[in-house]
């Protein structure tokens, strides 16, 4: 049954078990303690430099104004960037929103990031990406 702000508990608890099983950030996983300080934000940017592909869309056209980053790495380092920077969040780009598609979980970012507490927002964000590229996680 839906609650007041329109969100069925079988949504919250999706949202929930993505982020308890599948919430790892990129960050997290290469071992960067995110923090608003310049060495973890800097490396942040170099591991969605490494990590990116350019792709032809439309985000973050100051990100790709560093050398090497484009379209993906801008998505990658604003995604994990608002657990920190608080006014950026919701970033939700689209692959984000395509993983929440596929789990079945509303692809409004208002909607998506109120299933989550806050502090959460940045490993569901995770999980709907690797749910993206990758639906069978939702089968284990």
């Amino acid at each position: 049954m839906g609650n007041a702000a329109g969100m069925s508990t079988t949504q919250r608890d999706i949202a929930a078990t993505l982020v308890r099983e599948h919430g790892r950030t990129l960050a997290e996983d290469a071992g960067i303690r995110l923090r608003d300080k310049p060495s973890p934000l800097w490396r942040l940017l170099v591991l969605a430099l490494l990590l990116s592909a350019r792709i032809d869309a439309r985000l973050a056209e100051l990100l790709q104004g560093v050398t090497g980053i484009g379209p993906a790495g801008a998505s990658i380092f604003l995604r994990e960037v608002q657990a920190v920077w608080a006014d950026l969040a919701p970033y939700l780009d689209d692959l984000t929103l395509e993983g929440a598609r596929t789990a079945g979980l509303p692809d409004d970012p208002i909607r998506l990031a109120g299933l989550v507490p806050e502090a959460d927002l940045v490993r569901l964000v995770s999980a709907c990406v690797r749910v993206a590229r990758d639906p069978e996680l939702l089968e284990a």
